[in-house]
């Protein structure tokens, strides 16, 4: 192994990396080797070639079957008769010159399994995440092709028991075809659409699709996890008619072409707990600790933008911040712990003023999405995903995104109509993810239950008819209201300064994931504070006590501490008396 080639990690090949591997998987756990790798982007897709190691980040959408391929096979050449030993991993198809021959081994040995994954883009990813992306983004040389791409015969390890199937004609009809394609044949273009209705749960979701063939993977990969992945690109046009061909609707979703979903050979695999580029991984407590003691600026910031646009109520100003930071961090049976769900309602009949206060979220969270609840979207887009059988493939729903995925549901919206079964099913969707920030997923015979943590909030004009942990009628000062189209503009503009941007941003994943504990004072506190709340009223139950638990939990977090101590106790009980005293 020289030395040098190892250090050098965006030209490995797969053949360098089989002969090195357990150095090249070391020396790719080093973050400054991890980042050594190109990262792939869709609109210059023609500066990588097959072959390629690259890096992507995404979510995993649907888990497919595992796959069989041939870990070892022999070449033989028809004219001399000599045998070479070649390595099926990392590959999609068996490599074979014109002038050669496989000779398959009923040995068992040499037949190994891979995962398969399809993993889209992080939906709901807002635009200053893919700026800072873009900007941070080194492309590789352009290349013409990779030697791949010129074999003349190729074959499939998964169709290997067809000894008779002429590939090379098959092959080239079939480069034919992706070239035509490739050059933005309409075709491809429906092809692509159907992909992404097929798997994005919204249709805003920018790059590349990717299919992850994993192997001997030590993490355990859930659906539904962010991921950051090295591996060898596989675009080989071949791949098109060994999995069947042009697409026939959804027909191949599993198995679609190359050319519109690559394929990816996992040489390396992160679960992400957040997707902030600000806050990379490999530094993270060092900078996340840098962020979180800026809160007393940041705390003053959210108030300066937040309190008039929500008409200078700084109760429904600290309950925002509180759901800001919002998170489940733990499960026990059917309850979930840090998440809270807020309402905001009795909202004045301004035009618009939903989506305004929407676009000045996005500015600062990473990932968010806006829903209006109409009875026409009720109707039309499905809240949850359901396996369709007949493409092997899970269809993806509205519901169905990453942890910390932000949604706003705007009620205000809300018309007059007659909710259709679909409708329906979406209502009672919302439902149990607002209750137990769960999802039920279809598989036509029966439901299956997926955790989630997706904080919700909702706008409307009464009481909401969904349950949230926090209904919170607005107290709306007439002043704030009348100049609310300035306020708009002033929180516009004070968040165009870059230095406010970014410690608000690194702050709030920062919070989102610290460290909490609760001091011995304030656990005596707690337990004196439920005796008396149980001696005053009846009806006080441990749901309420979770509740100024949660409060008391988010409200330390916020104020840039790790400890609750009996101030922020006191705080929290107050925050939650003044909510219950506006009911």
């Amino acid at each position: 192994m020289e030395d040098s080639q190892l250090h050098i990690v965006h030209s490995w090949k797969t053949r360098f990396v089989e002969d090195n591997h357990e150095h090249c998987v070391s020396k790719l756990k080093e973050h400054e080797t991890w980042k050594q790798v190109h990262f792939y982007s869709a609109p210059h897709s023609h500066h990588y070639s097959n072959g390629q190691l690259v890096r992507i980040q995404g979510m995993i959408q649907d888990m497919h079957n595992p796959e069989f391929y041939m870990s070892k096979y022999t070449v033989r050449n028809k004219v001399t008769g000599t045998r070479q030993m070649h390595s099926g991993k990392y590959k999609d198809v068996l490599q074979v010159e014109s002038d050669e021959e496989i000779e398959f081994h009923d040995d068992r040995e040499f037949s190994k399994e891979r995962q398969s994954l399809f993993c889209i883009p992080i939906p709901a990813l807002n635009e200053w995440v893919k700026d800072l992306h873009k900007q941070n983004l080194v492309l590789p040389e352009s290349k013409e092709g990779s030697d791949a791409d010129r074999r003349g015969l190729k074959r499939s390890a998964e169709e290997n028991e067809d000894e008779n199937m002429d590939v090379e004609d098959s092959a080239g009809k079939n480069k034919k075809q992706e070239t035509e394609k490739a050059a933005g044949g309409g075709q491809a273009t429906t092809t692509l659409e159907s992909i992404q209705n097929f798997s994005f749960p919204i249709q805003d979701c920018e790059g590349h699709s990717f299919i992850l063939k994993v192997y001997d993977s030590e993490d355990s990969i859930k659906l539904n996890s962010m991921v950051e992945v090295v591996g060898f690109l596989s675009t080989d046009p071949a791949l098109t008619c060994l999995d069947g061909g042009e697409m026939d609707n959804d027909r191949n979703a599993e198995h679609p072409p190359p050319s519109l979903v690559p394929r990816l050979h996992v040489l390396g695999i992160n679960i992400l707990e957040h997707c902030n580029p600000l806050l990379p991984s490999f530094n993270f407590k060092t900078e996340a600790q840098k962020a979180f003691e800026l809160a007393n600026d940041v705390l003053l910031d959210l108030r300066i933008i937040f309190t008039p646009l929500l008409f200078g109520d700084k109760l429904a100003v600290d309950f925002f911040i509180c759901f800001l930071l919002s998170k489940v961090f733990a499960r026990k049976d059917v309850t979930n712990v840090g998440n809270l769900s807020v309402n905001f309602h009795e909202l004045p009949n301004l035009t618009d003023y939903t989506t305004r206060f929407y676009q000045i979220l996005e500015k600062i969270v990473t990932k968010s999405h806006y829903f209006p609840l109409t009875i026409e979207g009720l109707n039309s887009k499905p809240f949850t995903p359901k396996k369709d059988y007949t493409s092997n493939k899970l269809r993806s729903g509205l519901l169905q995104m990453s942890q910390g995925t932000l949604l706003v549901f705007d009620e205000t919206k809300l018309n007059v109509g007659q909710l259709q079964d679909l409708g329906t099913r979406n209502v009672l969707a919302l439902r149990g993810l607002l209750e137990r920030q769960e999802v039920l997923y279809d598989f036509q015979y029966y439901n299956t239950p997926f955790h989630t943590d997706l904080p919700i909030l909702i706008f409307s004009e009464k009481k909401s008819l969904f349950p949230c942990d926090a209904r919170i009628p607005l107290e709306c000062d007439p002043e704030a209201l009348k100049v609310i189209n300035s306020s708009f503009e002033a929180a516009n503009l004070y968040l165009k300064k870059e230095e406010v941007l970014t410690r608000i941003r690194t702050f709030l994943t920062a919070a989102q994931l610290a460290d909490y504990e609760i001091a011995d004072e304030a656990q005596t506190k707690i337990q004196e504070h439920f005796v008396e709340m149980r001696q005053k009223d009846k009806n006080f139950t441990g749901d309420d006590l979770h509740m100024i638990l949660n409060l008391a939990r988010l409200v330390t977090l916020s104020s840039g501490q790790h400890v609750l101590t009996v101030e922020i106790w006191k705080q929290a009980c107050d925050m939650e008396g003044a909510r219950r005293a506006r009911l």
